[in-house]
């Protein structure tokens, strides 16, 4: 263990700290979110002391199994709820594949036509989690770091608003309301209800969980077939 580890674990714990203090004195801002900000606050510092990115990966690269525990952790909530995957089975048999392929298309849009191909194809994961992202970019080819900031803008954005919106649309419904936002915003939407509806975090969860897993399944596969058609692979 270097001196140089230690000093980047000590930068990323403050910087986390930092931002979670602002996060409560903002009184729950889903934008200030220490998820979000954090890696904003050291990418800052990392620039104003002149420390290659590079040499930043490789320094915290025994990190790197933390993903993979958190894909495996996903299997969590979906245990924890399985008495309301039992209940809903026919409304979560279709609302999750639809709403899956909605997120990917509202996700690529236009940018198809509009970027290079792999900055297109980083936005395709961006509803899933940060690790399924990050995993689904490097099979598709896309970028995966630009994945994983596309995925907290997009938890930001959509714990902030998401809420808002069910409001404006009288949606009460506590299931819809959680699994609504789980499937959109993820850990972010989840994070937040947890602070004021243990219940809807729980759904929130749930649906994250299982976004996650038919996303690692079905984007791989089908976006491999039809670039490798197409000769992009």
């Amino acid at each position: 263990m270097t001196i140089r580890f230690v000093a980047l674990v000590v930068l990323m714990s403050g910087a986390y700290v930092v931002c979670l203090y602002l996060y409560r004195k903002s009184r729950g801002f889903a934008l200030l979110h220490p998820v979000f900000t954090s890696p904003v606050l050291v990418g800052v510092a990392l620039l104003l002391l002149s420390f290659p990115i590079d040499q930043f990966l490789i320094e915290m690269a025994p990190f790197s199994w933390a993903l993979d525990v958190a894909i495996v952790a996903l299997a969590i909530p979906i245990y924890r709820t399985i008495d309301v995957v039992k209940q809903r089975a026919r409304q979560i048999s279709w609302m999750l594949p639809v709403c899956s392929l909605v997120l990917v298309v509202l996700a690529v849009g236009p940018l198809v036509w509009l970027v290079d191909d792999e900055i297109w194809l980083s936005f395709v994961p961006k509803s899933t989690t940060t690790p399924v992202a990050y995993a689904v970019s490097e099979v598709i080819h896309g970028l995966p770091s630009l994945s994983v900031i596309s995925v907290a803008i997009t938890g930001a954005f959509g714990a902030f608003i998401g809420p808002y919106m069910l409001d404006r649309m009288a949606i009460k419904d506590r299931f819809v309301r959680g699994f609504s936002l789980g499937l959109t915003s993820h850990a972010f939407a989840t994070a937040k209800l947890l602070e004021s509806d243990t219940e809807q975090a729980s759904y929130s969860a749930l649906a994250m969980a299982l976004n996650a897993l038919i996303t690692a399944v079905w984007v791989p596969l089908v976006f491999s077939l039809v670039l490798f058609n197409t000769g992009q692979f």
